[in-house]
């Protein structure tokens, strides 16, 4: 492994931007052994991640999106409902807009530097909202990660995409709506 591709340390610098590994080993586990599996560790080529360690975050993106150029979309939200399984921690919310005001910060603890991306989220009625993502990230992984986020308080939350424009079709964001 090449000092380029090696983990950076526990604290990532600013100017670079590094993603938490246990973000990647949540990935690599809902995979497990098949085909998606074999085809994202091709593609992140940097083995079992480390959930203590910081990577970059342009290998974990690059290997999303070859994966995502191989895979049913559905396989692509498995794996963002699998990293919100894991990671998401409502802080004691227990409504579905107590636990979407949380999303920027978790998206913050996990991702870390310059360009990676902003995490929104806004109220638009009292069962309803509307999430704002500028990452890297598959649109479909986002998709089935804040589904798995408002589920948590609101079983019934339905998410769909806006017509606002896709970052999988090159616009800068994702909008979100979401019901429950």
């Amino acid at each position: 492994m090449s000092s380029a591709q090696s983990p950076t340390p526990a604290v990532p610098a600013t100017v670079v931007t590094t993603i938490n590994g246990r973000i990647i080993a949540l990935a690599q586990q809902s995979l497990g052994q098949t085909e998606a599996g074999a085809i994202f560790q091709a593609a992140w080529g940097l083995g079992e991640a480390d959930p203590d360690l910081w990577y970059p975050a342009a290998t974990w993106f690059s290997a999303c999106r070859q994966l995502a150029g191989q895979v049913a979309e559905e396989t692509l939200q498995t794996i963002g409902a699998a990293v919100a399984d894991g990671i998401v921690s409502p802080m004691g919310a227990v409504s579905p807009h107590a636990v979407l005001a949380t999303v920027h910060t978790v998206f913050q603890t996990y991702n870390c530097g310059e360009s990676s991306g902003i995490v929104a989220y806004v109220p638009t009625g009292p069962h309803s909202a509307e999430i704002f993502t500028s990452t890297q990230m598959p649109c479909a992984m986002s998709m089935g990660y804040f589904t798995a986020v408002v589920q948590r308080a609101a079983t019934t939350a339905k998410l769909v995409h806006t017509p606002r424009g896709c970052r999988n079709d090159g616009a800068t964001s994702c909008v979100y709506h979401v019901v429950w």
